[in-house]
C-alpha cells in the first residue's frame, strides 16, 4: 500500500462506493466494487459518520477532541493515519 500524504486541511468525504450499516456502537462496511468487507469499533465509526458529508481533517479532528478524551496532537495524528488507510483502501475521496 502506497501512503498518501494528508495535512489538516485536507477534505476527506465517503466514497459513494462503500455501503456501512451501524450495529450498536460498530460500522459494519462492504466495498461494493472490490467486495471486501470492514469492520470499525466506536471512534472509527464516529468518524465514518461525521465524514457523510465532505469536511476537512482540521474540522473532523476538532469535533473528535470535543466528543472524546484525547490530545489534540494525538487526534490529529491518529486520525491522519486512519484517513490514509481507507483512502489507500478507496473507501474515502481526499480533495
Amino acid at each position: 500500500m502506497s501512503r498518501i500524504s494528508l495535512d489538516p486541511e485536507t477534505i476527506v468525504v465517503r466514497s459513494t462506493e462503500i455501503l456501512g450499516s451501524e450495529i450498536e456502537e460498530q460500522t459494519v462496511m462492504m466495498d461494493v466494487k472490490n467486495g471486501n468487507y470492514y469492520g470499525l469499533g466506536e471512534t472509527g465509526s464516529r468518524i465514518w459518520q461525521l465524514i457523510e458529508k465532505p469536511i476537512s481533517i482540521a474540522v473532523l479532528c476538532d469535533m473528535l477532541v470535543g466528543e472524546f478524551s484525547v490530545d489534540p496532537a494525538q487526534c490529529l495524528s491518529d486520525t491522519v493515519d486512519f484517513i490514509a488507510t481507507l483512502a489507500d483502501r478507496e473507501i474515502v475521496t481526499l480533495s
